[in-house]
């Protein structure tokens, strides 16, 4: 159902605004989730760098949602997600925020979508629920100093850049 908040935000046509509240059983550091939602189609989830909103993809999001169902996610304790005393805001932690948006919304075939900070996330929770990810675009990933983008389920990962001028071509690691 869609969510009323009276903060100031910036409207993007055709979405609408939902929150996901923290699961029952103890999970004492985990806060209500928000995200943005439009358009019909398979599932495209948009992730956003640090410090910013689902609001960030406002340019994005219309363009996408005449062919998918677009979900644009405010990572756990950032735009309009709930900040949590104590909690963790760790890779682990963000993560468990997203994959938490794929199975409470019992997404299937998605593909993710991030930038940045977004763009780790979106590879590592690929990894972790391979049965729900159809496919990854990682805009510019963020590598952590101690190697948390190398998640042991993600091959071939590490620091790789495109030659001045080339392209990278990937395709899903899952054969049709």
């Amino acid at each position: 159902m869609p969510t009323q908040d009276p903060r100031p935000t910036i409207h993007i046509p055709g979405t609408t605004s939902h929150t996901i509240p923290p699961r029952a059983g103890g999970r004492s550091r985990e806060g209500t989730l928000r995200y943005l939602k439009a358009g019909t189609g398979a599932p495209v989830v948009l992730l956003h760098t640090l410090r910013t909103q689902a609001e960030h993809f406002r340019f994005l999001i219309p363009m996408l949602s005449h062919q998918y169902t677009v979900y644009a996610l405010d990572l756990p304790g950032m735009g309009y997600s709930e900040i949590v005393p104590g909690a963790s805001y760790e890779e682990p932690a963000l993560r468990a925020g997203v994959e938490r948006l794929l199975t409470e919304l019992d997404l299937h075939d998605v593909t993710l979508v991030g930038e940045s900070l977004g763009g780790v996330l979106a590879l590592t929770a690929a990894a972790d629920l391979p049965e729900r990810v159809r496919r990854v675009v990682s805009v510019n990933p963020y590598d952590y100093p101690d190697g948390t983008f190398c998640h042991p389920r993600v091959t071939g990962c590490g620091t790789t850049r495109a030659p001045p001028g080339g392209r990278f071509v990937s395709r899903s690691p899952r054969q049709h």
